[in-house]
């Protein structure tokens, strides 16, 4: 089950875009699910903020895991500067924390370079995005610094920089 409140409040805030939105997320446990992380109740509020040349966007998470996932929280601080109608320049603060050792995993790209799992996540990203047909059509690219704190001290220990560029397509 997902359940989206929100409302806009770009008129009452002689903004652009001024949208609050809290959002739940009621999954059944699945074992056989390979699909997404095992986690059954997800809330996250979002606000996303845009006046003239600059926004921000954030978002503060929480979940309830399940078969062994633990129980996790988050926080995304996006502050973004549009350079044109086509060029954006965006840093990017992400935190994850688990309640138990090993409860938060590296992200797709990273864990090509690290396997392991660690409990507290800290990343710094720096990039620019150019659009070529909104959100729908994007070049993104950047470079983040990453911090993985492992309790457990069993292989998920991290801190390295690295950078990627993709083609972001989205219908």
């Amino acid at each position: 089950m997902l359940l989206t409140l929100g409302h806009d409040f770009a008129d009452a805030l002689d903004a652009q875009e001024a949208l609050l939105r809290f959002s739940l997320v009621d999954n059944e446990p699945d074992p056989d699910n390979g699909f997404t992380r095992d986690l059954e109740n997800i809330a996250s509020l979002t606000w996303v903020y845009e006046v003239e040349r600059w926004g921000f966007r954030g978002d503060v998470s929480t979940a309830t895991g399940y078969l062994g996932q633990s129980d996790i929280s988050g926080v995304v601080l996006m502050p973004f500067l549009n350079l044109s109608d086509k060029l954006q320049l965006v840093f990017r603060y992400t935190m994850l924390d688990s309640d138990d050792v090993n409860g938060v995993r590296f992200t797709r790209y990273e864990s090509v370079v690290e396997k392991g799992r660690g409990d507290h996540y800290d990343e710094a990203y720096l990039g620019v995005n150019y659009y070529f047909y909104g959100h729908e059509l994007k070049w993104q690219t950047g470079v983040q610094y990453v911090e993985m704190e492992d309790r457990a001290s069993d292989g998920g220990e991290y801190r390295g920089w690295s950078a990627t560029t993709g083609l972001r397509l989205s219908w």
